[in-house]
């Protein structure tokens, strides 16, 4: 960690007098690092992001340079960027070392996972881009939802939510969230409770019995297909669809889309808010 921030650090005090110019061609090479461009009105500057940044129909113009953990030096270098933005894990190691070689402006840029950490980048973005004052408000702005989050969690304690990943198992098994992963920090901003957080970390096929036995009130259902609404990152699902006997169904069900929900970036409260309220109105119809 330290190192990475030797070389912002080192970075800022050598390439961000004037800032980012307009003529600068950029890559992104992870959604968070994208979302934060995006929302400092820079996303004219992109001539390349990587898979994970393809959330909505403009970025998905753009060419696209590979998953963050599987990028292409000949595809990067092929688009003349003149700034790339590396996430902090960002790979194949050889892939960045290669690319860093070649003389171009890049940074490191950490991956967050709680507030502090995602205000802090957006602080590190708005430097790079020199937009001190538009950085300085959608810190304002996170702040003021996380407050609206809090409220939420406060009228509505913490009740037991368990998360499938749909596209993990096989067979008709079903892989739920534990510890140590993005799904459970989702459940965690919303003020709820995974009872599998405590039992096993990453994902895990969980059979019908253990299932019930969480006594689960909300289940939610993730997935990466396109969804009807759109930028609409959350679809209420009728409860009989987990396959749970009736007695024991949960009292709400809910698809969300993981390339919106499982980012922790500046869209994550938005989607959040919306996946909170939608759980309330949900809650106060099974009383």
């Amino acid at each position: 960690m330290m190192m990475k921030k030797l070389i912002i650090s080192t970075f800022l005090v050598t390439g961000l007098m004037s800032g980012v110019m307009a003529e600068e061609r950029v890559i992104t090479t992870s959604a968070y690092i994208t979302q934060v461009v995006e929302a400092l009105g820079k996303e004219r500057l992109l001539v390349g992001a990587d898979t994970t940044s393809r959330y909505n129909d403009e970025l998905k113009k753009l060419p696209d340079v590979g998953y963050r953990i599987a990028l292409s030096t000949e595809g990067m270098l092929s688009l003349k960027p003149s700034l790339i933005l590396w996430s902090s894990d960002s790979g194949p190691k050889n892939v960045v070392e290669q690319v860093n070689k070649s003389g171009i402006q890049t940074y490191v840029l950490a991956k967050p996972s709680n507030l502090d950490e995602l205000k802090s980048l957006v602080t590190q973005v708005g430097e790079i881009f020199n937009e001190p004052t538009k950085s300085e408000a959608l810190k304002q702005s996170l702040e003021k939802k996380h407050g609206l989050l809090k409220d939420d969690m406060s009228k509505r304690g913490a009740r037991k939510t368990l998360f499938i990943m749909e596209e993990m198992g096989g067979g008709g098994s079903k892989s739920f969230a534990g510890g140590d992963t993005s799904a459970t920090a989702l459940i965690d901003l919303l003020g709820l409770k995974n009872p599998f957080a405590s039992q096993f970390n990453a994902y895990k096929a969980v059979n019908l019995e253990t299932q019930i036995q969480q006594d689960a009130e909300i289940v939610l259902i993730g997935t990466r297909k396109e969804f009807a609404e759109k930028n609409m990152p959350v679809i209420r699902k009728d409860v009989s669809s987990i396959g749970w006997p009736k007695p024991v169904q949960p009292k709400c069900v809910f698809e969300v889309d993981i390339s919106h929900v499982l980012v922790y970036g500046v869209h994550l409260y938005d989607d959040a808010l919306t996946l909170s309220r939608m759980i309330d109105e949900c809650l106060e119809e099974a009383k």
